[in-house]
């Protein structure tokens, strides 16, 4: 496994979990003059709702795929040492 490719895809995730947090500031109307409401205050609320738990999903995995690059930078290193005692 390549820790440059996890990190990379850690990138894009962590892009949707931005891309994310921007729909839940996004300002939708609530008044459309003559036309009723027609559920659109509830339909906003539940998509920021759903959007704000996406971007903390996003960002969790972003988080985990960092934290796996890492560990096998680390394995590789460990290795890299016990091979040196070997030769």
């Amino acid at each position: 496994m390549d820790p440059e490719q996890l990190e990379a895809v850690a990138k894009d995730w962590n892009q949707l979990s931005s891309d994310m947090s921007a729909v839940t500031t996004t300002n939708v109307p609530t008044t459309f003059g003559l036309v009723p409401d027609l559920g659109v205050v509830s339909l906003s609320s539940s998509t920021t709702q759903w959007s704000t738990g996406a971007g903390g999903e996003y960002n969790s995995i972003s988080g985990l795929l960092m934290d796996t690059a890492n560990s096998y930078r680390q394995a590789e290193q460990a290795n890299v040492q016990e091979a040196g005692k070997i030769g």
